[in-house]
Order: structure tokens, then sequence, then C-alpha cells
């Protein structure tokens, strides 16, 4: 299916491909896969399989070794220089350091984007939070994170001059 999507559309086909079915061989297959049959680029997250959407319950995530080398797995299996991996974080589960140290640890294995979620702040789901506090972790993670952002979870109030303000 995702063959047909970038075969019916001109603009770059991102895949979601959640944990790569759970190890560094598969998730360089999937990897494969999705690349030959045209698609831009995928998105790995770094839970453990099978993953957890952060809007239905608690995620599980990988070892921070195990996150890195699906990282480095997908990256060492392309074989288009320009096929896109995306490294997903979720670790706002844990904390808002745990996910800046593991998206900045992404980056240095050489993910082309960094995509990390921020569902969780302190605890607690930014749905629950003033916007100005919403905000603020947003910008932290854009202030300490390295590279290229794909950003997820933006309050909807926010308006287009207001996300590129965070950067």
């Amino acid at each position: 299916n995702a063959g047909r999507f970038s075969d019916a559309v001109v603009l770059p086909v991102i895949c979601v491909v959640e944990c790569g079915c759970g190890c560094f061989i598969n998730i360089g297959r999937t990897g494969n896969e999705f690349e030959k049959v045209g698609v831009a680029g995928i998105h790995v997250e770094d839970q453990v399989t099978p993953p957890n959407s952060p809007l239905v319950k608690s995620r599980r995530l990988l070892a921070r070794d195990q996150a890195v080398g699906m990282v480095k797995a997908a990256l060492d299996a392309r074989t288009d220089p320009d096929f896109v991996i995306i490294a997903r974080s979720d670790a706002d589960e844990i904390s808002l350091d745990e996910l800046i140290e593991r998206c900045n640890l992404y980056w240095e294995a050489g993910a082309d984007i960094i995509m990390p979620i921020v569902w969780m702040i302190n605890g607690k789901p930014w749905t629950d939070l003033p916007i100005e506090e919403v905000i603020e972790a947003h910008r932290r993670v854009r202030n300490e994170v390295s590279g290229l952002l794909l950003g997820l979870a933006l309050p909807a109030e926010l308006t287009t001059s207001d996300i590129a303000d965070l950067g």
C-alpha cells in the first residue's frame, strides 16, 4: 500500500514503521522494503514491540543502546542516500530530560530527522496543562535537541508564526 500511495502522489511519502518489527535485522529489512516501493522515508520508534499509542496507555521503551542500535541498523540498511530515517522518541514518558538525551543520541547516531514526542510533561498529559507550560516544554526540546526536528502534538491554538518562533 505504501508503494501505491507513493505512486499516486507527487509529494514525498513518509511511513511509520513503529519499532521496525522488533529487532536490528527486521528494521533493516523493513526500511529496504519501503525504500524499494518509492517511499521517501520512515520513522522508527524507540518503544519495545508491540508499541503503545501515547493516547491510549503508557509506553515501554527500549534501552538506550538498543534504541540507538535500531537507528544505526536502519541507516546501515538503506541503499539510497536520499531515503530519510526519522528517529522518534517516546521518552517523554520518563521525562523531558530523558527525551532530550535520547534525541541527541539518535542525531549523533546519524538519523536524518529527530521526532520527539511531547505528550507528557512532568508526568502529566500536555492537554491537562496551561498552554504556556506546553509551549515552554516544546521550546526547551527545540533548544536542547540537535538537528532537524519533526514536531508532533503541538497545541491547536498555535499559529504557524508561533510554531516558527519555537524553531
